[in-house]
Order: C-alpha cells, then sequence, then structure tokens
C-alpha cells in the first residue's frame, strides 16, 4: 500500500472514532495483536466483537473481558449496526467479509492505523525498533506497575506476569508496542518513545531501506516529550536526531543510562547502574544475554525519565521477567527444550550466543523461516547465524 494510501486509512479511522460509540468488530481477534487491540477498544466503551478461523486459548481470553468471539469467518458478522471492520493483514481485502462490509460503506481499517489513535489524551509511551521492542514494552508494563503505576497496556506477546498481551490498569498511562512492518509507525505520537534499534527489515512493505527508516523518522519527530533511543545503535542515534528531546541508552560510555561491569552467566546478568555519570547501584535479574542488559536499560530509562525515582526502579528491577517465546523453557528433563521466535539473522545470533554458553552435550536447531521476502533478501546471512549447533 502506498504512503497516500495509508494517510487516507489514518484519517478514516481518526474520523470513524471520532463520531461516537458503536460496534466494532475484528476479523482475525485471536491474533495477539488484534487481542490486544480489542480489549483497549472495549475499555473504551465500543461494542467489541470478532471471529478468526480457530478461537483456541485467545478466544476464551477475550470472552472474559467482554469481547465476543465467533468461530469462523462470515460475511453477516458485518450487520448495518457496524461502525467499523478491522482485519489482519492475514485477512486479505478480498475476503467474503471484507467484500461485505465494504458494500454497504462500512470503514475496513487495518489495526495498524487504529492503534495509534487510543494514544490521545493519555500519557503514553511507545516503543519500536527492529529488534528487541516486545522484550522492552514488556519490562516497561511490568516495572510501572511494580513502582505503583498501574499503567494500561498492549504489547505484541504473551506475557504471563501481567495476564496476557493487553490490560486495563486505574492510571491514565498506557504502554504499548509500536508495529513499524507496515509503515503505520509513522502515525504515532507518544508522549515518551523509544528505539532500540534500527535494522533493514520488512521488504515485503518497503522498497529499501531509506523508505524503512523514514517511518523511524517520523516517529522521532513526533514523540512530544522525550525520545528514549539505545546509544549503541548508529542508524538510531542518527535518526533521533530529529527528536525535539532526546535520552540515551546503553554500553556506550557517553550514554545516559549506562550499564558498566556486565556479567553475564547461566544464571543471569549483573551490572552497575550509572544515569549520567552517576553511579546509582547494582542490577541483579534473571534474564541470559547482553542484548536484555540494553532492554532492561532502556526500560530503566523510559520510567526515570517519566519521574519514577531511579533508586526504586533499581530496587524493583530484579522482578521483570520475558514474555513467551523469548527463550522460553519448554520441557526440562535429559532433553531441554526451548522455544524462541527470534526471525531476524541478528536475532538469531543472539539467541545463539546465549544458548551456546549454556552446557550441552548436544545442540540441534528447528528453524522455521518467518517471511518469503526477508528469507529472499538476507538468505546469505541465516546459515553462521546458527553457529555452535
Amino acid at each position: 500500500m502506498s504512503d497516500t494510501s495509508l494517510q487516507q486509512e489514518y484519517r478514516l479511522a481518526e474520523k470513524a472514532l471520532a463520531t461516537g460509540l458503536g460496534r466494532i468488530h475484528l476479523a482475525g481477534v485471536c491474533g495477539i495483536g488484534m487481542a490486544g487491540l480489542a480489549v483497549l477498544l472495549e475499555d473504551r466503551g465500543y461494542e467489541v466483537d470478532g471471529c478468526d478461523a480457530e478461537s483456541a486459548v485467545l478466544g476464551a481470553w477475550l470472552e472474559a473481558r467482554g469481547v465476543s468471539v465467533a468461530s469462523g469467518h462470515d460475511a453477516a458478522h458485518c450487520g448495518s449496526d457496524l461502525k467499523m471492520l478491522i482485519r489482519t493483514p492475514a485477512v486479505p481485502e478480498t475476503h467474503p467479509e471484507i467484500q461485505a462490509a465494504c458494500a454497504v460503506g462500512i470503514p475496513v481499517l487495518r489495526r495498524g492505523v487504529v492503534l495509534p489513535q487510543l494514544l490521545t489524551d493519555t500519557t503514553s509511551i511507545a516503543v519500536c525498533g527492529t529488534h528487541g521492542k516486545t522484550s522492552t514494552a514488556t519490562f516497561i508494563a511490568q516495572l510501572l506497575r511494580a513502582c505503583g503505576v498501574d499503567a494500561s497496556y498492549c504489547i505484541g506477546g504473551d506475557i504471563e506476569s501481567l495476564g496476557g498481551c493487553a490490560g486495563v490498569g486505574s492510571d491514565p498511562m498506557l504502554v504499548v508496542e509500536a508495529d513499524e512492518s507496515d509503515g503505520t509507525l509513522q502515525f504515532y505520537r507518544p508522549t515518551i518513545g523509544l528505539i532500540t534499534n534500527i535494522e533493514y527489515d520488512h521488504m515485503e512493505h518497503f522498497a529499501d531501506e531509506a523508505a524503512f527508516c523514514s517511518c523511524f523518522e517520523q516517529f522521532a519527530a513526533q514523540c512530544e516529550k522525550r525520545l528514549v533511543v539505545c546509544g549503541d545503535d548508529e542508524r538510531a542515534v542518527a535518526i533521533a536526531a530529529r527528536a525535539q528531546s532526546v535520552t540515551t541508552y546503553g554500553l556506550a560510555p557517553e550514554s545516559d543510562y549506562r550499564a558498566c561491569d556486565v556479567e553475564l552467566s547461566a544464571e543471569g546478568v549483573r551490572f552497575r547502574l550509572e544515569v549520567r555519570g552517576t553511579s546509582v547501584g547494582e542490577a541483579h535479574l534473571d534474564l541470559l544475554g547482553v542484548h536484555n542488559v540494553r532492554n532492561v536499560l532502556g526500560a530503566i530509562a523510559v520510567l526515570v525519565e517519566s519521574g519514577v525515582e531511579p533508586a526504586l526502579v533499581l530496587e524493583k528491577v530484579s522482578s521483570v521477567g520475558l514474555p513467551k517465546r523469548r527463550l522460553e523453557t519448554v520441557v526440562k528433563s535429559d532433553v531441554h527444550v526451548i522455544s524462541d521466535y527470534a526471525h531476524h539473522p541478528t536475532e538469531i545470533v543472539a539467541a545463539m550466543s546465549v544458548l551456546t554458553s549454556l552446557p550441552a552435550g548436544r545442540r540441534i536447531v528447528v528453524y522455521q523461516p518467518h517471511r518469503y521476502t526477508r528469507t529472499l533478501a538476507l538468505g546469505d546471512q541465516f546459515p553462521p547465524a546458527f553457529a555452535g549447533a
């Protein structure tokens, strides 16, 4: 879809949401991102229902939160009372349910143009980046609640400690994972934004690296209060120059929030936290890998820049945990089975660096390629990424 078409769809979503409450239907509601959006919309007072080919576990989870879920797609879902239909990319525009909505003039919108609308009139934190955004957003939501801020959240991962991929809190703060895959990152205007890193991806949507970086540039320029960016990522730092106010985090000496004396082990990580050159104390976490040190640092920076005392954040940081499928132990016996969502060569290298540090007789990797376009464009980088297996 062209940028002009995206803009038009965003304005259509803006207009539809501004015309009052009503019924909203989500086609493909049991996708992790769609389910989270459904929960937020239901909390805003809309009558929300959805359907999916298989409702499975998330169907029951949604029903418990007031969202009615039908099994299977049906054009009958698009009655005259429908305010808008939101579709997952897995449901094409040619699908009968989508065609039925279009035939009677019901707006058909993608998730990516609706979620940014919900950041209006709230203190919002939006996390984006090629790698680590789900984990970083998870750490932010967990830390806020541990520090006494009952924030709402919508994140593209299953977070057991928080009760799922989305939740509604009593405080006027919303934490979201902002997805760049379809170009809709350009529509986010958060109070505080965070960029973990920027590496070319999603070739199915972006013609080249310049187009890919463009949506991050717009995101950076639209952060209302502050942009928090990983100072270890050169491209992210360069793009951050477009923001009005920038805070950096990382291992680099010049970072505003810096992890010093980092120790990695099979039991977890520890480091000493410096905030703008002043030592705050030590952090001990049950996480693996230097990439998670950076993810935690980003979360710490966001909380402190939001007004939470550094000492309190450091006190609570040991409580954070990863979403499912992030080096998740599925079976632990004679054969140790670990599930991970890594699908880009850089992410695979990060996962393998952790796994090869753990004691093992043999390491067997089963890998499912994710997106034809990525596999084609980065094909040569995949085989060496699995070194150690």
